[in-house]
């Protein structure tokens, strides 16, 4: 049938990178056949690869849930079980091609792209749909920039002649599936997607396969979870109402496959013109744990109830460790790294460095546009995820504080030698100061946190090592901060201010402000107990 035109099972649209870094187009089949080829998936933005690698999930939990070793059916009953066939498949280190075959061919309808009854991650034509919002193609290509005006075109950048208004069908399959974790508002307006308010961490290992294995989190204490993993596929029907409040998904397949858009899209001369969507399913974020890929937070307003952690694009990722190392009573790390944890704690893996990635989308206020993405990573000794790294832990996170307070000097000290030469307020100074300091600090942090092997390294001598790193940094942007600050900044002013309920005058001056510095960056102990109610 014309309408049942590409197949993704059979049809290349997963992008893919290769070993030597060049890139690849390849079907849904051939990239569990090929996993361990790739060093990871490469689509155009990283959001989208987030979304892919979540629907290569869902079909490997969905298989591994269900048959046996020898492709045999047989329904995992319990968490050890679940397990066992983990590390069975990591031993291998291939995946059941022929049990994912014949499973895949089971449902091979429900993957055609244009098909009147079941279009892979769409709805056919129903009444629900006469509402729909009508957009073009370039809505669905994120990669495109965009405007906060939602009446403003947009345009493909870099592209002629009719791919300029079209996509091809691989491209419109990929957008597809992102557009179901990372779309913008639709009327009627309705919540966002659910990744849209998370920062997703996925777990990296060194080829594909290894990156689907870590982020395959057979068992994890911290969720109630169903062993039984049914996929939106596998409904007998599409569901087809709007604006529809779910129960928070109990299989980590029927979350990876949450249709919360209703869409079909549009296509002329095998080309896709256009789409239109509703919105579709949402559940309540409120602890809903099943999400392996977040870390969690304790709400201020209800007393046991955990929300997502939401993302800080502004921040770098080790900034934010506490949220990915710290092991509280309720745990409240990703689960996907809980699930590393494990794995090291059973032995099921070598203890090799961690990698972990996070990725978010950062929208304007209303929701009609991604202003930003951000991707970053970190990496660390496995060791830190064992029982060996529970006393490094807070010893690295005061690191984290340290790298924070010399920031946080460097921003007091641009704005007293901007009030110095005659800057009232210098609070853009302040920001530029900030931001230039964590840029400093950014990769010789990295590079640190890497080098530490709890096993042999003495915590003193490592803290020592990052407070003379992060001092000399911090000094050297001190010093050449002084000395563009100019003239009137070495002679100084006397600025009125509010101290309390009175107004006095205070002297300003570039020699006095650094020598001030000087003074509180000079030691550990100074830093941490005058630095922080400074910066």
């Amino acid at each position: 049938m014309v309408e049942q035109e590409f197949n993704l099972l059979s049809e290349p649209w997963i992008l893919v990178m290769r070993a030597d870094g060049s890139t690849e187009k390849v079907s849904l089949m051939e990239v569990f056949t090929r996993a361990a080829e790739f060093r990871c998936l490469a689509g155009e933005l990283p959001t989208q690869d987030v979304a892919v690698l979540r629907l290569l999930l869902s079909i490997l939990h969905t298989i591994l849930s269900r048959y046996g070793p020898d492709g045999e059916e047989a329904q995992v009953a319990s968490s050890s079980e679940a397990v066992a066939r983990w590390t069975q498949v990591w031993k291998e280190q291939r995946f059941p091609t022929d049990t994912i075959k014949k499973y895949l061919s089971l449902y091979r309808d429900r993957f055609w792209l244009f098909d009147p009854a079941r279009p892979f991650f769409q709805v056919p034509e129903n009444s629900n749909m006469s509402s729909a919002t009508r957009c073009t193609a370039d809505n669905l290509n994120q990669e495109i920039s965009e405007s906060g005006n939602k009446n403003t075109s947009r345009f493909f950048l870099q592209r002629a002649g009719a791919e300029r208004t079209t996509i091809g069908y691989d491209e419109a399959a990929r957008w597809l599936v992102c557009l179901m974790v990372y779309d913008t508002a639709v009327k009627p307006q309705g919540s966002k997607c659910w990744l849209a308010s998370l920062n997703a961490t996925v777990a990296e290992g060194k080829n594909l396969f290894e990156t689907l294995m870590l982020n395959l989190v057979m068992s994890d204490s911290s969720s109630e979870r169903d062993f039984y993993e049914c996929p939106t596929w596998e409904r007998p029907q599409a569901k087809l109402t709007q604006y529809c409040l779910v129960p928070v998904p109990r299989s980590l397949a029927a979350l990876y496959t949450l249709q919360t858009r209703r869409v079909i899209l549009q296509r002329e001369n095998s080309r896709v013109t256009g789409y239109r969507e509703i919105c579709g399913d949402f559940f309540e974020s409120e602890n809903a744990f099943i999400e392996p890929m977040s870390a969690w937070k304790q709400s201020k307003k209800k007393e046991g109830c955990f929300l997502p952690m939401a993302p800080h694009p502004e921040r770098q990722l080790w900034r934010d460790l506490s949220s990915l190392l710290v092991r509280n009573e309720a745990d409240t790390r990703p689960g996907v790294v809980r699930w590393q944890s494990d794995l090291i704690r059973r032995n099921a893996v070598s203890k090799k460095p961690i990698r972990l990635r996070a990725v978010s989308a950062e929208y304007d206020a209303m929701g009609y546009c991604i202003k930003n993405i951000s991707d970053d990573s970190v990496s660390f000794c496995a060791d830190l995820l064992s029982e060996k790294g529970n006393s490094w832990i807070s010893t690295i996170l005061t690191e984290v504080s340290v790298a924070e307070t010399f920031a946080g000097q460097l921003a007091f000290l641009a704005e007293r030698l901007a009030k110095s030469a005659g800057n009232a307020r210098g609070d853009s100074e302040k920001a530029a100061a900030r931001e230039r300091a964590y840029f400093a600090f950014d990769m010789p942090f990295r590079e640190w946190l890497e080098s530490i092997d709890p096993e042999h390294d003495e915590r003193t001598a490592k803290q020592e090592e990052w407070w003379s790193i992060a001092q000399h940094i911090t000094r050297s942007i001190g010093l050449e901060l002084v000395n563009s600050a100019g003239p009137q900044a070495l002679v100084g002013r006397m600025v009125k201010e509010k101290r309390g309920a009175r107004e006095e005058e205070v002297a300003y001056s570039a020699p006095r402000a650094y020598n001030d510095f000087l003074m509180r960056t000079a030691s550990r102990k100074t830093l941490l107990t005058g630095g922080k109610k400074n910066g």
